[in-house]
């Protein structure tokens, strides 16, 4: 065999514009790259995996978050965070003052507005969960 002809092409490192050699580009650096991984492998008796992942621009661009959107998330998290944490606090604070009335023997005519207020919303919460459990039982008995 004479190798005297056998050229080697320099590779130019540029993007490549059209698809058709592009894709033929990337179909030829795959084999490569999993010949050298398998090479490896064997020489150095482990297990390698390889993860390929081709994005196009279009679903580049969508998923691209630029650092004000990301802090709005992450702003409108934080504020849905501190209202759950709010609305549980309120929750037992009622059920503290409503078993402060009981065990205690306060009475209604001590407490302030704010507290009667609790306690109004701590009875349309349990209301609120003694509907959705008879329409669960309901939907179980037909």
């Amino acid at each position: 065999m004479d190798f005297g002809n056998l050229v080697l092409k320099r590779v130019s490192h540029k993007q490549i514009s059209n698809e058709r050699e592009k894709n033929i580009a990337f179909a030829k650096g795959v084999e490569s790259l999993i010949k050298k991984a398998n090479d490896l492998s064997i020489l150095c008796g482990v297990d390698i995996g390889i993860v390929f992942l081709r994005i196009s621009k279009r679903e580049r661009a969508k998923k691209i978050m630029t650092h004000d959107k990301f802090l709005k998330k992450r702003l409108n998290d934080e504020k849905e965070d501190m209202q759950k944490y709010h609305n549980k606090n309120h929750m037992n604070e009622s059920c503290l003052l409503m078993n402060e009335l009981f065990t205690n023997g306060k009475n209604l005519t001590e407490l302030d507005l704010n507290q009667l207020n609790m306690l109004q919303s701590l009875a349309d919460e349990m209301l609120k969960m003694i509907q959705k459990r008879e329409e669960i039982d309901n939907y179980y008995e037909m």
